[in-house]
Parts: structure tokens; C-alpha cells; sequence
């Protein structure tokens, strides 16, 4: 026998009734009414939204919901578990790999600079994979698919060739509709919606390739506790959250970066990485408007062949910054002096033509 709990308006919540119209109830009754979902609840929620179950009224009244709310971290925790369900998941047989979590509706203010990070730390023998996608909502800005592209480097893999790069060349680009088609399929809906949702979130916390190390952006403070939280319940051993660039995993050279950390399975305190404690005084990012692909590809290659400047600076400091978050290094000011030797134009390219073979 069920149990109907008083709820208010829109009808009681059935207890134990999972169907995505029973859970809207429960999170939609305004700031005082509404109640964090389970995990499993949270879980049954986003398997009905990937695997087209639930109407589109549903799906977008729900997502609104919770942004309303705010995602709790078993909620976070529910989704991210039906995403890797729905998920082409891969592990490898390396030490360490790093994912970089590019901000999957790229960036529409400052360059894309994770295509260059990956491919340095891989000159350094750290395997890193990048993920992303092409055309998510809400800023549908340049994004780390655009720029591999304008390398003449191909962005659609499956799962089978993903892990053979990793472990051939320590470089790989892994899109979202190659790994998760259901995420995918949502990209019409997110688009009418017009709204930023948990879904730019926890797309980013799927790690497809089972790294041992992920870093992801956040735009808000307070996901930062949230992502590393959620990725601590879902066993995840090592990963950085970022308070970055547009949700990237660009660290900000202009201001420090706020960041919370789950280091082998263990939750730090909030904490920060100031660029001014490196030399790093600007007062800008490298920021352009109107940026395209191909400017953007372009002005970092240059940046690379001149060895200076704002954008090689900012290079320098974020592969530093994933040096010193895998332990490649155990100081960042170490980190900085390795990346210098890391970022030749010899070396990038070197690296971009074995990601092509």
C-alpha cells in the first residue's frame, strides 16, 4: 500500500512512486515547500528525461525546479549515476589519466585554451583526455571540439578509439554525443529552455574514461562543494573544481581562482590559487571579442612560436596548475618552470600529428 504525503497544491506526493510527474511535486512547491530528492530518486528522475520517458513540459518544469532549489548533492550524486548508465564507459590500463572537463557550451569572452593544456601535459608523459561538446546551450561559444577541428584533428571517436589513443599517443578528444547520445538528444529542449541547468553541471562529472584524476569549471561558488561531494559518493579518488573562466577549466590569470578538491577520496576545505603569488600581475585574461575558432587556434600557435605575452603566460600557469593538481610535480612554481619546456611549437605539433595517425 502507498503512502500519500500532504503536499499542498498540485495533489499529494505518492511515497515510493518514482514517475518523474510525483517527483515534480516534491521539488516544485516553491523556496518553503519544496524537498531535496534521494539519490535514487534523483536517479529515477534523469533516467526518465535521457530516455525520453517523460514529456518535454515535464522535462523542462523539472529542470527549472531544481534550478529554483538548488541541487542537493545526492541529487547531483543520482544524475551523474544515470548519466554513466546511459553512458559508452572505458578503462584504461594507465597509471594516471587526467580528464579536463572543457566547458561543454564553450567560451564567448575569453580564449579556449584546454586543447593546448592536453597536449602539452601529454608531451610530459601525463595521458589526458578531454571532454566536451559542440552547440550546448546556453552560450553555444567556441568550445575545445572547435578548436581540435581547426588542428585538423578528428573530434568523433568511439570508445574503442579513445582508449587505443590514450594508451598510443596519451592524448585524446572524447565528445559527449559520442560517449552519451542520450545527453546528446536534449540539446533542443536545453536550447528552448534558454536557461542555464544542473545538466551544464554534472555533464561535466560523467568521466567517461574512468580517470583518476578529473578537473572540472563551475560558474557559482557554491557548486564547488557540490561537484566534489557528489564525486566523493561516487568513488571518484582525485578531482579539482574550479571556480574558472566561464565555467572552464581555464584558471583566471587576472584574479585568484577559488577551488575545493577531493584528493584520494578525502574532501579538502575551500581554498584558492592566486597567479599574483607567481608573477602574474595582469589585469585582464586574454580576452578578445568577436573571437572565432580560427582566431582563437591561431593566436595561440603564435603565442607558442614567440614564447611571451598574455596568452602564453596564461598557457604556462594552467598546464602548471594540472601538474601540480596530478602530482607531477609537488610545488607549482615547479610546475611553471616544467611547462616552460613543455610549451614549444616543436612539441605541440609533434603531438597534434600523432593524435592525427
Amino acid at each position: 500500500m502507498t503512502n500519500k504525503l500532504k503536499s499542498g497544491c498540485g495533489g499529494p506526493i505518492v511515497e515510493g512512486d518514482h514517475s518523474l510527474q510525483n517527483l515534480l511535486k516534491k521539488i516544485g512547491k516553491g523556496p518553503k515547500l519544496s524537498k531535496d530528492l534521494s539519490r535514487e530518486e534523483a536517479k529515477a528522475a534523469m533516467l526518465q528525461i535521457l530516455d525520453g520517458e517523460a514529456l518535454p513540459e515535464q522535462i523542462g518544469a523539472f529542470l527549472i525546479a531544481e534550478r529554483i532549489k538548488y541541487e542537493s548533492v545526492e541529487e547531483t550524486t543520482g544524475f551523474v549515476e544515470a548519466l554513466r548508465e546511459r553512458s559508452s564507459l572505458i578503462q584504461t590500463d594507465l597509471p594516471k589519466l587526467l580528464e579536463l572537463a572543457s566547458a561543454h557550451d564553450g567560451k564567448n569572452k575569453s580564449l579556449v585554451l584546454t586543447p593546448f593544456v592536453a597536449l602539452a601535459l601529454a608531451t610530459a608523459g601525463l595521458p589526458t583526455v578531454v571532454t566536451g561538446a559542440d552547440n550546448v546551450p546556453t552560450k553555444k561559444g567556441i568550445c575545445a571540439a572547435h578548436i581540435f577541428s581547426k588542428l585538423g584533428i578528428k573530434t568523433n571517436h568511439s570508445a574503442k578509439e579513445i582508449k587505443q589513443s590514450l594508451e598510443k599517443t596519451g592524448i585524446a578528444y572524447w565528445d559527449t554525443s559520442q560517449f552519451c547520445a542520450s545527453l546528446e538528444n536534449l540539446k533542443p529542449m536545453r536550447t528552448n529552455l534558454g536557461l542555464r541547468t544542473g545538466l551544464n553541471t554534472v555533464e561535466k562529472i560523467i568521466n567517461p574514461a574512468n580517470a583518476t584524476h578529473l578537473c572540472t569549471g563551475v560558474f557559482h561558488g557554491p557548486y564547488l562543494q557540490t561537484v566534489v561531494y557528489a564525486c566523493q559518493i561516487l568513488n571518484y579518488q582525485n578531482v579539482l573544481s574550479i571556480q574558472a573562466t566561464e565555467a572552464s577549466t581555464d584558471l583566471h590569470l587576472k584574479k585568484r581562482c577559488f577551488f575545493r578538491q577531493l584528493k584520494e577520496g578525502a574532501v579538502s576545505e575551500q581554498n584558492e590559487i592566486d597567479p599574483a603569488l607567481y608573477g602574474y600581475t595582469y589585469k585582464n585574461n586574454p580576452e578578445f571579442k568577436e573571437i572565432t575558432a580560427k582566431s582563437n587556434t591561431d593566436q595561440v600557435l603564435a603565442a607558442l612560436e614567440n614564447q611571451s605575452g598574455i596568452i602564453y603566460d596564461a598557457l604556462v600557469y594552467n598546464v602548471a596548475v594540472q601538474l601540480w593538481f596530478t602530482e607531477t610535480v609537488s610545488k607549482l612554481d615547479d610546475g611553471i618552470k616544467k611547462a616552460k619546456t613543455l610549451l614549444t611549437t616543436n612539441n605541440i605539433l609533434q603531438k597534434i600529428e600523432e593524435m592525427k595517425r
